[in-house]
């Protein structure tokens, strides 16, 4: 005798189990799909551990998505607005587009801290390049400004500036692949220009930087580090305070395996490097 068993959705969230019992010399069978959860229902929330949610970006049942994550303990979601789909540069009003905006409603109806990536390439305006040049900066940190202040941004604290900066290839036409010094210059032009944009309509926000992902990668993070600290210390000597307020690391192994680098690695070296990455970004400025 099958018995099904239902579950609160709302709460733990709902799924179907397809159900098979076969038995007798004929074969005879019968099948069901019964709702269950396979959502552990946690009482206790983490405020450390969080999740890339994509719930701006899903087709499927963003309510639910929301609902497993609260569920299951997660108390921050990561999503990427990009500066594309906010300015078209057409003339029409910038504005968050429809699933951006249900996905912070979505966020701070279940009690979730958001971090919120702003990308910081717009082909409307620069079509041929990854990082604002100096000419369009004016237009980025208009961008920073509006979208931040937005009334469904209100309640989000933290931000981090563009998403791993040192992997793009270009600037204005010109490949940089190979270049990460000049990837941490430029990049480390637009987190000055997006921290001073964002401070000046928001003081209750945060502003993460660097977001750097090659931190297995030795020669080119430092080549990245080189070109940023430059940077950001002449603004430090000249203004007495960073341009940051959190230092964001993504410390990918790999394009195919990312995860693998994270939790999987038993290599000293490794995690050394890591450890020292951030000690040299903070200590550097100490002085």
């Amino acid at each position: 005798e099958m018995i099904p068993v239902t579950t609160p959705a709302s709460r733990y969230g709902r799924y179907m189990i397809e159900v098979t019992l076969s038995g007798g010399k004929r074969g005879t069978y019968i099948t069901e799909e019964y709702e269950f959860s396979r959502c552990v229902y946690n009482v206790e929330k983490s405020d450390t551990f969080g999740v890339i949610s994509r719930i701006s970006t899903t087709e499927k049942s963003p309510e639910k998505l929301v609902e497993l994550i609260e569920n299951a303990g997660i108390g921050l979601v990561r999503e990427t607005f990009n500066w594309m789909s906010y300015d078209k540069n057409d003339g029409s009003e910038p504005s968050l587009t429809r699933e951006q905006r249900r996905a912070l409603n979505l966020i701070k109806k279940h009690g979730l801290e958001p971090l919120i990536i702003l990308y910081g390439n717009n082909a409307y305006y620069e079509p041929a390049s990854d990082f604002v040049s100096p000419e369009n900066m004016p237009n980025y940190r208009n961008f920073i400004k509006r979208i931040v202040n937005e009334p469904e941004m209100k309640f989000v604290k933290n931000i981090e500036i563009y998403n791993e900066p040192d992997i793009k290839p270009k600037y204005l036409g010109t490949d940089i692949s190979d270049d990460n010094t000049r990837k941490g210059e430029l990049y480390a032009d637009m987190l000055i220009n997006a921290y001073e944009a964002a401070n000046e309509v928001r003081s209750d926000l945060l502003v993460s930087g660097f977001s750097f992902s090659r931190v297995m990668d030795p020669v080119a993070t430092k080549s990245f580090l080189d070109g940023v600290s430059q940077v950001v210390r002449n603004y430090y000597l000249q203004n007495d305070k960073l341009p940051f307020d959190n230092v964001s690391i993504h410390p990918y192994f790999s394009p195919v395996n990312p995860e693998k680098g994270y939790f999987g690695s038993d290599s000293d070296s490794i995690w050394e490097f890591r450890r020292m990455s951030v000690q040299d970004i903070i200590g550097y400025y100490e002085q």
